[in-house]
């Protein structure tokens, strides 16, 4: 008994010295009455909360006819404290990138269009979201800019691609600005890349050069890794053996870089694809995820234990995947429909995630119109709790008959059920990876005429579903 009493003691002794993080969970939907709301970039404050970077979509009567950029702060439970949208003089105002200023306040970095040009856009912007300053650059460097980065020297620099101006440029470019948003310099990379290509994302490199990601369609349009120096001057390229696209960069602590982004393999179909490279971009290992199905790695953030978590889809349903520092599959998860999107995701300072995207499927709106989708999932990928409209029922109609129906909503990992026999003996088990729906069985699997129990793999359906087969 002393012995029982002195281990409970050091359990809670230990727990207060050492108290465990509570990971929240939730599912929330943003948006603005008569529009459609999307999110393209996240990251965590200091404070805890989220800042999210997206953009509205003005419709009138189906006809596209305006964006904004939108930032939304919201709380560590989702729970909005500003919002502020941003405009230019162009028709389509979007947000792709947002990072720190060196100042304080953060740079939103995105295009500013008309129907027919894009040019890059910057706006600058204090803790609050309230508006210091925003620059258009035409024409100095028109196209769409993907991916923004902070420098050393206090500025930053830009990458996209530029689709074609009337001095015939085409192709991906990387462009360096001061601290106020003066262009210092541009180059494009039509050379280096053979005359085509798209650059998707870059990081700082220890020696002040920049890498970015993309594809070289000179080489097929392969998956590729650019290095160039502090001047934007073409150090190397790596052309990884398979078509596809790098979509996203990242500097591991080795000194090297992960790729995220995705590859055509023997002619399956496109795959998750992820490289580990050294500092000098030669691969170390390679994954792919997702075979047979149509898959796509988005983003890729670094976890605390030393692995990855990548945005991706499957089938064109939203699909996360948690690997270990090899790349190893530690787990998966899919929410919503094929038509809501994740873009991004990032690994939370209390050891949960936060994702981001587009939501048609239980959003306030319609296909193919989306609400701002964000989910704060713990450290396993799961959200234990959601709010309207997600409802979480499973209804069998009837329940009696030679099949049954089982009618479903509001379960974001989709339905998963084991079928057991009267006898206890599991004879069959049902899926589907979609977070609503209608499902008929026994399908093209014959059962005998019985009773039969269909019990749910989720942790929160427990009840066994009692179904009754007759001839």
């Amino acid at each position: 008994m002393k012995k029982t009493s002195f281990i409970i003691l050091i359990v809670l002794f230990s727990l207060v010295l050492f108290p465990m993080k509570i990971q929240a969970t939730w599912l929330r939907t943003y948006g603005v009455p008569d529009t459609a709301e999307a999110a393209s970039c996240a990251f965590e404050r200091a404070d805890g909360s989220f800042m999210i970077l997206g953009c509205i979509i003005i419709d009138d009567e189906g006809l596209h006819i305006g964006d904004e950029a939108w930032i939304l702060n919201v709380n560590p439970s989702g729970d909005t404290n500003w919002t502020r949208s941003y405009t230019t003089d162009r028709r389509f105002t979007r947000g792709e990138s947002i990072i720190p200023a060196a100042d304080g306040g953060y740079l939103i970095v995105g295009g500013a269009a008309t129907y027919v040009n894009t040019f890059a856009y910057v706006h600058k912007i204090n803790e609050d979201g309230d508006s210091l300053w925003g620059r258009k650059y035409d024409p100095e460097c028109p196209g769409t800019p993907y991916c923004a980065q902070p420098t050393a020297d206090e500025g930053f620099v830009i990458t996209g691609d530029i689709l074609g101006n009337g001095a015939g440029e085409t192709g991906p470019s990387l462009s360096k600005f001061t601290s106020d948003g003066n262009l210092q310099w541009r180059h494009l990379y039509n050379d280096y890349v053979g005359g085509g290509g798209h650059f998707h994302s870059l990081v700082v490199a220890d020696d002040g050069g920049f890498v970015i990601a993309g594809e070289d369609l000179h080489v097929y349009g392969n998956v590729c890794l650019y290095k160039v120096n502090a001047d934007g001057d073409s150090l190397w390229v790596k052309s990884f053996p398979y078509k596809g696209a790098g979509q996203c960069v990242k500097k591991t602590p080795d000194g090297g870089y992960i790729v995220c982004g995705y590859a055509t393999i023997e002619d399956s179909g496109s795959q998750v694809y992820v490289v580990k490279t050294d500092a000098l971009g030669d691969t170390l290992w390679t994954k792919t995820y997702g075979s047979g199905f149509e898959s796509y790695g988005l983003w890729i953030d670094l976890t605390s234990d030393g692995g990855y978590f990548i945005t991706a889809t499957r089938d064109a349903i939203p699909w996360l995947i948690k690997t270990d520092s090899l790349g190893d599959t530690l787990w998966t998860r899919t929410y919503g429909e094929n038509i809501d999107m994740l873009v991004r995701g990032i690994q939370t300072s209390d050891g949960g995630y936060l994702v981001a995207g587009g939501a048609c499927s239980f959003g306030g709106y319609e296909y193919p119109f989306f609400d701002l989708w964000l989910m704060k999932l713990d450290s396993e990928g799961k959200v234990s709790v959601s709010e309207e409209p997600v409802f979480e029922s499973v209804e069998i109609v009837p329940s009696i008959g030679r099949q049954v129906t089982l009618l479903y909503s509001g379960l974001p990992e989709g339905f998963h059920a084991n079928v057991f026999d009267a006898s206890g003996r599991k004879v069959d088990k049902i899926h589907s990876y979609s977070s609503y729906g209608e499902i008929t069985w026994p399908g093209s699997c014959n059962q005998s005429p019985g009773v039969y129990f269909i019990r749910c793999i989720d942790g929160n359906q427990t009840d066994a579903k009692k179904v009754v087969l007759v001839r």
